[in-house]
């Protein structure tokens, strides 16, 4: 992803492969399963800059038909930043979720 927004990283490809390698074992969208039927919620905002939206949505969509409680807000206007307002819905949603 850096690469394609013109951003140039400080490892060498062999040190990107070792990381990719690491963080796929904490990847949800391989292993679905590990969130065994445990509350989710995601939030996301549409204009993020640093993590693309479209990754988070298309994980949402995959476990949307099998995956209950998820919650998943989109916020058509932020970045990367949480507004206040969706800090006030997380809230809740652990108020009644957890």
């Amino acid at each position: 992803f850096a690469e394609r927004k013109g951003m140039t990283l400080p490892l060498s490809r062999q040190q990107l492969e070792s990381l990719r390698n690491t963080l796929m074992t904490y990847d949800l969208s391989l292993q679905p399963e590990k969130l065994n039927g445990r509350p989710l919620f995601i939030w996301h905002g549409k204009q993020d800059d640093v993590v693309p939206f479209d990754y988070t949505y298309a994980f949402y969509k995959q476990i949307e038909p099998f995956h209950q409680p998820l919650t998943m807000r989109i916020d058509e206007h932020a970045g990367h930043k949480v507004t206040r307002e969706a800090f006030l819905q997380t809230i809740q949603w652990f108020v009644t979720h957890l």
